[in-house]
């Protein structure tokens, strides 16, 4: 793993991959018709490599990067993406050989300045970097009253670099052409197993843990259960977009 890398992931890799929501096609034809060429993309941060092999439906080659080691043991094999572990801001990678750069949910984590500065290094004139994230879910009026408190308790939790993430990314410095984009929302049914799955994939939710040495859903269970019923639910998120060209 690389030297400064703050991993906190790798614990739960494989509850990363199964848990975490999928992101919606649209989002990728969208990017798909800004790329005159499609022959080489990066997926920074890809972890278990979702974005990555949805992106070899357009692209000939992927080439996911990400500093766990055990996302990348972990990340969904495909014929046409390989897996690189590297700093975000260091790939090692090629000058001038990508059509397509995304960072999906993990721009916080990077050195933000020194990644922009690699990323004009590795994108071909007129290439285009997509950046996006997504903010806590939303069920219905009933659900979401309940998870209020429990997004509450858990706010203190997180990581700092998070808040660029409540920040919708809106004050990240974005050094390239921006152009305006479409709006884009993640959509899943979900059982009550899989919302809590996913909310056990969370670093706040970890830290809680570990400091109390107790579950932070004990509290809101009960009423959740009741709320929730023995069905699936749409969840959704809003998918906070950045795209600009080098």
């Amino acid at each position: 793993m690389p030297e400064n890398f703050k991993d906190y992931f790798s614990h739960d890799s494989q509850n990363y991959l199964k848990y975490r929501p999928q992101y919606p096609i649209q989002l990728f034809d969208y990017l798909n018709s800004l790329t005159q060429h499609h022959n080489l993309a990066y997926d920074f941060g890809c972890g278990n490599g979702q974005a990555s092999i949805t992106l070899a439906k357009y692209y000939q080659e992927v080439i996911g990067i990400d500093g766990s080691s055990n996302q990348i043991a972990n990340a969904i094999s495909h014929p046409q993406v390989k897996y690189k572990i590297a700093l975000a801001h260091n790939s090692g990678l090629k000058s001038k050989s990508s059509d397509l750069i995304t960072v999906v949910n993990a721009l916080h984590w990077f050195q933000i300045d020194l990644f922009f500065t690699e990323v004009k290094r590795l994108l071909k004139d007129n290439g285009v970097i997509a950046i996006w994230c997504y903010n806590l879910f939303t069920v219905n009026a009933k659900i979401d009253h309940i998870f209020e408190v429990f997004f509450n308790l858990l706010e203190p939790y997180w990581p700092t670099e998070r808040e660029l993430v409540n920040q919708k990314y809106q004050t990240i410095t974005f050094p390239f052409n921006e152009l305006v984009t479409p709006k884009f929302v993640i959509a899943e049914n979900w059982t009550l197993d899989q919302i809590i799955g996913y909310i056990k994939t969370w670093s706040a939710y970890n830290n809680y843990v570990q400091k109390h040495n107790t579950c932070p859903l004990s509290n809101i269970i009960t009423k959740l259960n009741d709320a929730w019923g023995n069905k699936s639910n749409i969840v959704n998120f809003a998918i906070n977009l950045r795209v600009g060209r080098n």
